[in-house]
């Protein structure tokens, strides 16, 4: 379901809007693009990635620092604005992101020792944003891109055990994380008011310590993304 919203979605926003009253014109061969100014749009990615447990301390009949690895998949929406300088060919600039997601999975482990118990994890990304510097190459009326910066992260997590299919506990926390970005683009400019990228971003935000029904975890996001604006 995800893949096939996720292609609907790049669709609409890959077919631009006819004006009735004026045919629309691409950019002349001879016309060159002033990529230099403030800018600001919207953009639909699809991420993937993972959101990976570890339980510090033995529980049960799990033995001590027990991983449960767990992946992650869906959609963003969001927006973006920023402000460019060109130099020559070249292109320098800083952006601001905000994207609104529904970035979630969900994993079990059994024990190693009764597979009657068996822990299970939920984790959902609510929203990240970012906020980078570009460095781009200009050739005409497109322009290659490399970009990197800071990066925040929200989200939810869910464990719980069950032994022999009943409910032996459990608990939730939600927070936020700090972390880097990198990726790299191709922008291409329609007119000079509009343009259109796809863009490749990856996210790390580390490890940090939790608790959840007094038990210490640790938590390990990182996922990747591809992005149409």
């Amino acid at each position: 379901m995800r893949s096939a919203a996720l292609a609907s979605a790049l669709m609409l926003l890959a077919v631009p809007l006819a004006n009735a009253a004026e045919p629309w014109q691409g950019p002349s061969a001879g016309h060159q693009h002033n990529w230099s100014g403030f800018y600001a749009g919207g953009h639909v990615s699809g991420a993937w990635g993972n959101h990976d447990a570890t339980i510090i301390p033995a529980i049960f009949i799990l033995p001590p620092r027990t991983t449960i690895q767990q992946s992650q998949d869906g959609m963003a929406l969001g927006g973006q604005v920023g402000f460019n300088y060109r130099l020559g060919s070249w292109l320098v600039g800083i952006e601001g992101a905000f994207s609104r997601a529904g970035v979630d999975g969900r994993s079990h482990m059994e024990s190693p020792v009764d597979p009657d118990f068996v822990v299970h994890t939920v984790a959902d990304i609510n929203w990240f944003a970012s906020a980078v510097g570009r460095l781009g190459y200009l050739r005409d009326h497109t322009m290659v891109y490399v970009k990197g910066g800071v990066a925040k992260l929200d989200f939810d997590f869910r464990g719980y055990s069950t032994f022999a299919g009943t409910y032996n506990g459990g608990g939730s926390l939600s927070g936020q994380r700090t972390g880097w970005t990198v990726g790299a683009g191709i922008e291409y400019a329609i007119s000079d008011a509009w343009s259109t990228r796809l863009e490749y971003g990856f996210f790390d935000f580390g490890t940090g310590r939790y608790l959840i029904d007094s038990t210490p975890i640790e938590l390990e996001v990182r996922f990747h993304s591809v992005q149409l604006a």
